[in-house]
């Protein structure tokens, strides 16, 4: 407030975003990864990259550590950044246990975007530690039982969907960390109880179509996840049954 400079620099990001059809606000948040907020061209151009290599490059320019960037984009809800990172496999190196932190605080936040959450643990989970897993099964169990879990896909279009990806987080977890492999299995079946719950309010074929088919960031059908995993406690509804005799 009342500094010339950084006036000049948020009316020159806002005159460019606008002149380029680009969420000003998410360049201005991601401009804060960089020493010098005018640098808001480091977002643009990293939405563009194909190869991990470029985004690499662009990280070292700025003196960025990956695993920093990324966790960076996560506390300040840049999901946009976070989903073209982990879509380019940029490796976290020596900051993975932050990202983890970051990653378990967007999961406590609650926030609307569980599905880049997911996304991005799920590509990452085989650098997870046991404390991220533990972590994890804790702040699930504590959600589940207090209620809170329903309340949270709720605000989803696809409450469904979003049991089907934590049920398949919880398997990977227990798959990953064997002597947590009880305490995942419990979660995973309460999981389960709380998905087939849900799955018998839909009433009409329509809306059953829609969750079984709605696609997550890597282009998955909530179907082809279900059937990845075994989950048939979710094929015997007659609604399901029905669609997935007409897909095979």
């Amino acid at each position: 407030q009342g500094n010339d400079k950084w006036v000049l620099k948020l009316q020159y990001i806002e005159d460019y975003a606008i002149k380029n059809d680009i969420d000003w606000a998410t360049l201005l948040q991601l401009g804060l990864l960089c020493k010098d907020l005018a640098d808001y061209s480091i977002i643009n151009t990293f939405l563009k990259f194909e190869k991990e290599e470029e985004a690499l490059t662009l990280l070292n320019t700025y003196r960025l550590a990956p695993g920093r960037a990324l966790s960076i984009a996560l506390d300040r809800s840049c999901w946009k950044f976070a989903v073209r990172f982990t879509q380019l496999c940029v490796p976290l190196g020596k900051d993975c246990d932050r990202v983890f932190f970051s990653l378990i605080g967007v999961l406590r936040k609650q926030t609307k975007s569980l599905d880049v959450f997911l996304y991005i643990l799920r590509k990452y989970i085989s650098d997870a530690q046991l404390q991220d897993a533990s972590r994890f099964a804790e702040i699930m169990q504590d959600t589940i039982n207090e209620n809170r879990l329903c309340t949270y896909l709720d605000t989803w279009l696809n409450p469904m969907k979003g049991v089907i990806l934590l049920i398949e987080i919880a398997k990977m977890f227990g798959e990953i960390f064997l002597s947590m492999g009880m305490q995942f299995g419990k979660l995973e079946k309460k999981l389960i109880k709380l998905g087939v719950r849900i799955q018998h309010q839909v009433r009409e074929d329509r809306q059953m179509r829609y969750i079984l088919f709605d696609k997550d960031i890597d282009n998955r059908d909530v179907l082809s996840v279900i059937l990845e995993h075994g989950l048939i406690e979710f094929l015997g509804n007659k609604l399901v049954e029905n669609i997935s005799n007409e897909v095979w």
